[in-house]
């Protein structure tokens, strides 16, 4: 094998690591509503390539986010709902915040002050009943082109629909929004194996 096909496999192979656990198909289930639509944070647009995945940077293009417009001056709440697609597990989340770069033209704030900051994270099997997973305090994104979100661990043993209910921003005057969320299923153990195998014949081939 070429050292340049030995390397293609290798990063192929890290790539599908990095991303075994990825719960593909998401939509939105509902929202609040919205100034820039919330289809946008779960469809990967402003992730590399737009394409979903667990770990990688986001843009910082006013397109490419969600902003709901309950808004802090009215005090009230911004909610989104997210289907799975399919009873899983989910073993953390992967959140980029609301990351537009530069100032508001009118007020002078931070637009990544729109990011989330209090949030009440909720799942359900059904859309009606829902379970506590946590409240959380997201970061205030930095508004820069390689902003690399982070990572929430959660311990969620089955659930369809994830509901965010957004307290609250950082800081600026108009919306509450987020520019991405992924799921990380709990991977099943054949899976784990079968990387593990791509794994070790990826370092046989660079041995030979």
């Amino acid at each position: 094998m070429t050292k340049l096909a030995s390397t293609a496999l290798t990063s192929l192979y890290f790539t599908a690591a990095a991303n075994a656990g990825l719960i593909t198909g998401i939509t939105v289930e509902s929202s609040s509503a919205a100034d820039l639509p919330a289809v946008d944070a779960v469809n990967g647009s402003g992730l590399p390539s737009d394409v979903p995945a667990l770990s990688g940077t986001h843009d910082n293009t006013f397109e490419d986010h969600f902003l709901g417009i309950g808004s802090t001056v009215a005090n009230e709440d911004v909610e989104l709902i997210i289907d799975l697609g399919t009873t899983t597990t989910i073993g953390s989340i992967s959140v980029w915040n609301f990351n537009e770069g530069g100032t508001d033209i009118n007020t002078g704030q931070l637009l990544t002050g729109r990011g989330a900051k209090n949030v009440t994270i909720s799942s359900s099997l059904d859309n009606a009943s829902y379970t506590l997973v946590g409240t959380f305090e997201f970061a205030q994104a930095t508004g820069l082109a390689d902003y690399a979100g982070f990572q929430i661990p959660v311990s969620v043993a089955s659930a369809r629909y994830i509901k965010f209910e957004m307290a609250d921003n950082h800081g600026n005057d108009f919306g509450i929004g987020l520019a991405e969320v992924q799921f990380d299923s709990v991977p099943e153990p054949g899976t784990l194996a079968l990387l593990g195998l791509g794994g070790l014949m990826i370092a046989r081939r660079r041995i030979a």
